[in-house]
C-alpha cells in the first residue's frame, strides 16, 4: 500500500491538468482510496484513506486532514458496495471513478466554499467537480489494474484460478 500510494502521488503531481477539463489534476490518490474500499477490508481502507489523503494535502493548498476525511467517507461510502458489485469490471470502476472523484471534488469544494478558504464562483466549480468526474472515470480502471497486478504479485489477493473451491483450469 505504501509504494502504490506513493506511486500514486507521483503520478498525481507529473501527469498535467487538462485544461478542457477545469485544470483539476488527476484524481489518482482518490481511485487508490477506491480501490481499497472495494478490495480490502474497511481497515486496510480507511489507512489507505488517511495515508492518501495526507499525501493528497501536503501536494496541494488545502488544509491538513481534510482530504483524509474525504477519502474516508469515500471509501466508507464504497466499502458498502463490495459484495454488490463485479469490482473487476471496467465498467464498475469507470462508474465509480466518475462518481467517488465528482463527490470527493463537490466535498472538498463545498468545505473550502464555506470555510471562506476557497473564492471559486460557483460556475467554475461546477466546471472543476465534473471535470475530476471525467478524469476519475478515465484513470480509476487504470490504477484497479496496475495496483490488482501489483496485490497480486506480492500476495495480498488471490488471481482468480487459485480461489479456494473453484475449479482451476490448468488442473
Amino acid at each position: 500500500m505504501f509504494l502504490a500510494g506513493l506511486g500514486a502521488a507521483c503520478v498525481q503531481v507529473l501527469f498535467p491538468a487538462p485544461m478542457l477539463l477545469g485544470s483539476v489534476k488527476w484524481p489518482v490518490l482518490a481511485a487508490l482510496v477506491m480501490y481499497y474500499a472495494l478490495h480490502q477490508e474497511t481497515e486496510v481502507m480507511l489507512v489507505a484513506a488517511v495515508f492518501a489523503g495526507f499525501l493528497q494535502d501536503a501536494l496541494s493548498p488545502t488544509p491538513l486532514g481534510l482530504s483524509a476525511v474525504i477519502f474516508a467517507m469515500l471509501g466508507g461510502s464504497l466499502g458498502r458496495f463490495r459484495f454488490l458489485v463485479v469490482s473487476d469490471a471496467m465498467v464498475t470502476q469507470a462508474f465509480f471513478g466518475l462518481v467517488g472523484s465528482g463527490a470527493a471534488a463537490l466535498c472538498l469544494y463545498v468545505l473550502l466554499r464555506v470555510s471562506g478558504a476557497l473564492a471559486l464562483p460557483a460556475g467554475q466549480g461546477m466546471h472543476k467537480i465534473f471535470g475530476a468526474g471525467i478524469e476519475g472515470a478515465l484513470c480509476t480502471p487504470l490504477l484497479f489494474w496496475a495496483v490488482g497486478h501489483m496485490d497480486q504479485m506480492v500476495g495480498n489477493i488471490l488471481p482468480a484460478k487459485e480461489v479456494e473451491g473453484v475449479p482451476s483450469e490448468l488442473e
